[in-house]
Formats: structure tokens, sequence, C-alpha cells
């Protein structure tokens, strides 16, 4: 059996191979979810914008991220000076991470994490978060599983946590990430020109909850 930095290998080899005709276009890596139309609306309409193609499959992610561990006490910083995350949650979500180890792993294994839609270009791998309203109203009670270091302990937390630390880790591990709030898209689609840059990108409404804002507490 393969391990799964092999395989990660393969697949990004195996992803990069040009078209019949030589051109190396866009490649939109995205895997349909029947409930999430607008999500489906935002991926269209980014295939369309960026000339790629739609692929659909999940990208393979390389196992080596999960070593990037999330520092519980610069999380507990962040939520402590946020005022626009629902006042209870954040409270709980507090109460919570103290209970934890100051390191903590999001997953045992990387076919646990994806992103919502991953863009090839030249070789170069750019990754997309279109973030709904429960990225900032913190719903979802039910425990969800956490990791200590090394993943050796596991921590049962709510959804709406293990939420928010995998979002904060994402934008840790992958600096070339974009999030587009679905508010923002609803209001600007008309004029959204998305583009590929490097970086870390983020469009949300006048006043709203942010993670650049957030992280830079």
């Amino acid at each position: 059996m393969k391990s799964p930095e092999v395989e990660w290998k393969q697949a990004v080899k195996n992803n990069m191979g040009p078209h019949a005709n030589g051109e190396q276009r866009n490649r939109i890596y995205w895997t349909p979810h029947k409930s999430r139309k607008r999500e489906r609306e935002f991926v269209e309409f980014l295939a369309l914008r960026l000339s790629g193609d739609l692929v659909n499959q999940r990208f393979t992610l390389d196992p080596k991220t999960l070593d990037s561990e999330l520092d519980t006490r610069e999380l507990l910083a962040c939520l402590e000076a946020d005022r626009s995350l629902p006042a209870v949650k954040r409270q709980r979500c507090i109460e919570t991470l103290k209970t934890l180890p100051t390191q903590i792993r999001v997953a045992r294994e990387i076919s646990r994490i994806s992103f919502d839609v991953v863009v090839e270009r030249h070789g170069r791998i750019y990754y997309w978060e279109f973030h709904e309203k429960q990225h900032r109203t913190l719903t979802v009670d039910r425990p969800e599983p956490i990791y200590g270091p090394h993943g050796k302990e596991e921590f049962r937390v709510p959804r709406y946590l293990q939420r928010l630390i995998r979002d904060i880790w994402r934008i840790k591990a992958y600096p070339d990430l974009t999030i587009v709030w679905w508010d923002w898209f609803e209001t600007h689609r008309a004029s959204y020109d998305p583009s590929i840059a490097f970086g870390f990108r983020e469009y949300q409404l006048p006043g709203e909850f942010s993670f650049g804002s957030f992280c830079s507490r």
C-alpha cells in the first residue's frame, strides 16, 4: 500500500499534464454537493471567469501540511479580542480551548481536510473557500474530533469550534488562499472579476466578521 505522501506526489504529477492540444489551461477542482446551491453558482461563475476546465474530483492535498499544528494560545487571544462572533458561542469556544493542549492538530489523515475549490495554473496551486453563514454564526453543536500534538490524543469539541479551528489552520498552512463570503458575492457578483494571485485574500461586506481581521488581532 502506498503512503499518503507517495499518493499525493503521484496525484500532483497526474493532475499537471497539458491538454491534448498542448495548451495549459486552468483546472478547477470541485466536488459538487446537492445541498450547496450557492456554492455551485459560485464555482460555475469562477470557472467561466477564469476560463478554466471544471474537474469533478477532490484535489489531493499534501499530507505534510498536517504537521503544521495550531497554537491554542494564539487562537484564544484572537477570540478574546473579537467582537464580531456571537458572544455566547465565542465564550464557549474560549472555555473549551482552555481545556486543550497548547498545540493542536486538525486531523490525523489529510483525507479529512479539503477546500471548496482548488485552482491549478501553470503547475502552481491556489486554494479558494466559499464561506456561508455558518462560518461566522458558529452553528452546529454536535461533538467532532480535534487532536493533540502529533495526533496522539483525541478531544471532542463542538462542530462550530472544529470548523473555526480548521478555517484558521487553512489560512496559516496554505498561504495562497482566497476566501469569498456568500453575501459579498451576491452583492458584488455583477462587478466581481476574480483573479489568480499569490497570498491571502478575503472578500466580505463592511462591518461583517472577517478572518483577516480576526487573525490580525
